[in-house]
C-alpha cells in the first residue's frame, strides 16, 4: 500500500512548457512597441502585464503539478491528473510487465527519480506512464513485489568484469559513435569558433598522416570511425557497470549502471522467450550472450534487454537454470534438408563473385574516383567475408528442437545467431512456407510468430517439411 502521494517538485519544470503559449502576448506587445520611442516607454510601464503573464504561467504549472498524484492499493496502480478536468488511470499490478527506475547523476543530488510502466497494451516505442518521483517513493513502489509473502530470493547473478567488456564491445554501435561525433565537432565550430574546428581537423589529419601506407582520406575516416565507436564502448560499458540479476519467487529484478542508475522489475510470466546471441566473433570465442524479451525491459534508447552479458554455453546454461528454469533449451532435434547449404551461402558467393569486376567497371568509368571507389570495394570485401563465415555456422547451427513447455528455435538474422527458447503458451500462430524449388526436397521455411506488443516473428530456413510437421503437431 502507498498513500496518495505528489510527484517530485521538479515536474514543475515540464508543466511550465505546456503553458508558453501564454508568452505569445508579451512577445507580441514587445514587438508593437519597437516602432517608436513613445511605444518602447509604454511598453515599459505596461511591464506589470509581462509579469502578470509569467505569474499565471508559474502558478498554472503548480496548481498542475499540486493536482497530479500517484497511490497503490495493493492491487492497482492509480494515477491521478488534470487541473480542469480530473482523469483517474488504475493499472493492475498484475499486468505491469516492466517497472522501472532510472537515477540520472544530475537528479540523484536532488533526491528524483524517474520511474517507467509498461503494459502489453501500450505504445510500441515508449512507456505507457513516465513519472518523476522523490526517490524514496521510487523505491517504494518497486519495492511493493519485494514486499509479497511469496517473494523469497531464489538466486543472484553478478558477471565478471571482462564478461562485461565483452558485452560493451558487442553491442557497441559505430554508426552511432560517428553521428555523436560529427555533431559534436559541428557544435565545437558553433561555440568554439571556426578557428577551432580548423585546428581540430587539421591535428586529426597529422594524426591519420603516421599510417603511412594507407592513403590519408582512408585513415581519416577511419581514425574517426575507431573514436566514434571507442565513445560508444565507453558509455556501454558504464551502462553496465554493477549489473546483477536477482530471482525472487515470481519476478526478476535487475540492477545495473554507474553514471544513470537503473532498476528494472520483470514477472517472469511476462517474459515472452529468452534468446542466446552469437556473433561470428563470439562464436568462434565459444561465448554466448543471453536477452529476454519483456515488454519494457531494453525499450529505452541505447538499451538492451540483457539477462548474461556473456558466458560460455555450460555457463549460460548453469545461470538460465538458476535464473530462468522455467526456459530450458533442447539439442536441435529437426536439422536442415539435404543440399540445404546453396541456398544459405548463395547470396553471399555471388557479391563476392561480382565485387572485384564492379570496382574495375567503376573505376575505369569514373577514373577521378578510382582511388575511393576501391577503397570503397576493399572496406565492403570484410562485411560480405563475415556473412559468408556466418551463413556456414548458420547451415550448421539451424533447426527446431520441442520439449514439453518450450520449443527451441535456431535460425540467423542479420550478422547475429539467434537460439530462442519460446514457452508453447507464447506461440500466437505457425506458417510453413514453401516455394516450387523447395517442393522437390521437401522443404520449407518454418515461420513461428511470438506475442509481443507487435508480433515477432522467427524464421528458420530450409528444414524438412514432415519432420516439422511431426515435431509440431501440425499433422
Amino acid at each position: 500500500m502507498i498513500e496518495e502521494k505528489r510527484l517530485h517538485p521538479l515536474q514543475i519544470i515540464p508543466y511550465v512548457g505546456k503553458y508558453l503559449f501564454l508568452l505569445l502576448l508579451p512577445a507580441a506587445r514587445g514587438l508593437l512597441a519597437i516602432r517608436s520611442p513613445e511605444a518602447l516607454y509604454a511598453w515599459v510601464r505596461g511591464a506589470w502585464f509581462d509579469i502578470l503573464i509569467l505569474l499565471m504561467i508559474v502558478l498554472f504549472s503548480y496548481l498542475t503539478w499540486r493536482c497530479n498524484t500517484f497511490s497503490c492499493d495493493g492491487e492497482n496502480l492509480i494515477l491521478k491528473n488534470g487541473l480542469f478536468i480530473r482523469r483517474e488511470s488504475r493499472i493492475p499490478l498484475g499486468h505491469i510487465t516492466t517497472l522501472s527506475s532510472e537515477a540520472p547523476y544530475y537528479l540523484a543530488p536532488l533526491g528524483a527519480r524517474r520511474v517507467f510502466v509498461d503494459t502489453a497494451g501500450g505504445a510500441l516505442r515508449s512507456f505507457d506512464f513516465q513519472l518523476l518521483m522523490h526517490s524514496r517513493d521510487a523505491e517504494a513502489l518497486l519495492a511493493l513485489r519485494l514486499r509479497e509473502p511469496t517473494a523469497q530470493e531464489r538466486g543472484i547473478y553478478r558477471p565478471k568484469w571482462r564478461y562485461l567488456v565483452f558485452l560493451s564491445v558487442v553491442v557497441s554501435s559505430t554508426l552511432t559513435g560517428v553521428l555523436f561525433v560529427a555533431t559534436a565537432f559541428n557544435q565545437a565550430g558553433k561555440i568554439l569558433g571556426r578557428e577551432f574546428q580548423q585546428l581540430l581537423l587539421s591535428e586529426l589529419e597529422t594524426l591519420a598522416g603516421v599510417v603511412e601506407f594507407i592513403p590519408r582520406t582512408a585513415a581519416l575516416i577511419a581514425l574517426i570511425v575507431l573514436i566514434g565507436w571507442g565513445i560508444t564502448f565507453v558509455r556501454n560499458l558504464l551502462h553496465y557497470i554493477g549489473f546483477s540479476v536477482t530471482r525472487y519467487n515470481t519476478f526478476l529484478y535487475i540492477r545495473t549502471g554507474f553514471f544513470i542508475r537503473r532498476r528494472y522489475t520483470c514477472p517472469v510470466k511476462a517474459i515472452n522467450y529468452l534468446d542466446y546471441r552469437q556473433s561470428v566473433l563470439s562464436k568462434i570465442l565459444r561465448l554466448n550472450v543471453v536477452f529476454i524479451q519483456c515488454i519494457g525491459y531494453g525499450k529505452r534508447k541505447n538499451d538492451k534487454a540483457v539477462l548474461v552479458p556473456a558466458a560460455s554455453r555450460s555457463a549460460t546454461d548453469r545461470t538460465v537454470e538458476k535464473l530462468l528454469w522455467e526456459f530450458s533449451r533442447k539439442p536441435v532435434q529437426v536439422h536442415p534438408a539435404f543440399g540445404a547449404l546453396w541456398r544459405y551461402t548463395r547470396w553471399q558467393l555471388l557479391a563476392c563473385a561480382l565485387l572485384v569486376p564492379a570496382v574495375m567497371a567503376f573505376s575505369r568509368f569514373f577514373p577521378f574516383w578510382a582511388e575511393l571507389i576501391r577503397l570503397g570495394g576493399a572496406v565492403c570485401v570484410f562485411p560480405l567475408v563475415w556473412r559468408l563465415v556466418l551463413a556456414l555456422f548458420e547451415r550448421a547451427a539451424t533447426g527446431i528442437a520441442a520439449g514439453d513447455d518450450c520449443l527451441t528455435l535456431c535460425y540467423a538474422k542479420g550478422f547475429v545467431l539467434h537460439t530462442v527458447v519460446l514457452p508453447l503458451d507464447r506461440v500466437s500462430c505457425i506458417h510453413l512456407r514453401q516455394s516450387v524449388f523447395q517442393k522437390p526436397i521437401g522443404a520449407c521455411d518454418v515461420w513461428i510468430y511470438s506475442y509481443n506488443e507487435r508480433a515477432t516473428a522467427h524464421r528458420i530456413r530450409q528444414l524438412p517439411i514432415e519432420e516439422v510437421k511431426k515435431i509440431l503437431h501440425l499433422e
